[in-house]
């Protein structure tokens, strides 16, 4: 946008909000070339709720007592309200699980994209069923071929079990598993 041109005879007047024309910065020179100082990012204002979540309370819960913060509290007594049929409650409750989930997914690791393997015959035994749906491959191993499972599925059933393994037991699983550095080994038991 262009200004209109200037009456002649017009002056420059210095005052409040007119500096000097000399003390202008040039054209392409920042008056500030160091920039802003790092660690000085814009911090979020405290509010007086800030300071009233931080204070501790102590709630009896099943007999027990135990310290928790007011925010804490206060999610407690809502759950309370909401369990007690109340709608306002329920609301809330449900818009902060849809919160929740919305953030778990921002963070979640990407999900394994499933392959389909359409197949046009039935495996003649468990074997081939296996290595059809990819769960197992034969591996030549001095000189004779055995199946080993993908560490995949090693790791599924493994997250599956409740109870300790031998550790003879995790040997054997390890020796009969393809890649077992990629598994989450639990620790086994003494017999």
């Amino acid at each position: 946008m262009t200004k209109p041109p200037r009456e002649p005879g017009w002056v420059y007047e210095v005052g409040r909000g007119k500096p000097p024309k000399e003390s202008y910065f040039p054209k392409g020179k920042s008056g500030n070339p160091g920039g802003r100082p790092k660690g000085r990012g814009k911090q979020p204002a405290r509010t007086p709720f800030d300071v009233l979540f931080e204070i501790t309370t102590t709630i009896e819960q099943n007999g027990r007592s135990r310290e928790v913060t007011a925010e804490e509290a206060l999610e407690q007594k809502l759950l309370q309200m909401a369990f007690e049929g109340k709608a306002p409650a329920i609301r809330k409750i449900l818009k902060m699980i849809g919160e929740r989930e919305a953030a778990r997914a921002a963070f979640a690791p990407p999900a394994n994209r499933v392959r389909v393997r359409y197949a046009s015959h039935d495996p003649d035994n468990a074997n081939a069923a296996l290595v059809l749906l990819e769960i197992a491959d034969h591996t030549a191993n001095d000189g004779r071929e055995r199946m080993k499972l993908h560490a995949w599925a090693v790791q599924a059933a493994l997250d599956r079990r409740r109870r300790k393994l031998p550790v003879k037991d995790l040997t054997f699983i390890k020796s009969y598993t393809l890649n077992p550095g990629l598994v989450r080994w639990p620790e086994g038991r003494d017999e």
